[in-house]
């Protein structure tokens, strides 16, 4: 791996550095069920990676705008720390490993997600990961969600790194 003139790596969180995606996917479809709506599982895959504001009109798009949907994302929340806090597979392969190389070679590390502060923030403690970050971004830090590159203009300005590093 040769990494010379770089000076900063920005991960994402789901499915890059933890594997929440399938967890997240599960916790949606209970919550769904608990409420009477039946979700499948490549239906709620589909929404991985958006935010709050996206996910509300897609999942109303499939069931109806008098979905209540603030109460499943708050049932959702909770059901998800649970989950992720008592998950023991939580980090994906080679993620420690990476992260140790990036520190030998003094390299700023950053996250960048589409998810909310708090996830993220909980996610990263639990795999015990939270301060190995320079910086840690949201999808409630950003205008626009990813693909924007928003979220990575924003964390190389305030690393004082050039985007092209």
């Amino acid at each position: 791996m040769i990494l010379k003139n770089i000076k900063l790596v920005i991960f994402d969180l789901d499915g890059v550095l933890l594997d929440t995606e399938r967890i997240s996917t599960n916790c949606w479809m209970e919550a769904f069920e608990k409420f009477g709506y039946r979700l499948d599982f490549d239906v709620a895959a589909k929404e991985i990676g958006s935010n709050n504001s996206n996910r509300e009109s897609y999942y109303k798009d499939l069931f109806g705008n008098d979905l209540p949907y603030g109460k499943i994302k708050d049932l959702y929340s909770k059901t998800l720390f649970e989950s992720i806090k008592n998950d023991k597979n939580l980090l994906k392969k080679g993620a420690i490993e990476i992260l140790d190389y990036l520190d030998l070679k003094k390299i700023k590390k950053a996250v960048a997600s589409s998810s909310c502060k708090e996830r993220v923030t909980e996610s990263l403690k639990a795999a015990n990961i939270f301060d190995r970050f320079d910086m840690i971004l949201s999808g409630d830090d950003v205008d626009k969600c990813k693909p924007d590159p928003e979220v990575h203009i924003k964390i190389c300005q305030q690393l004082k790194v050039n985007i092209n590093d």
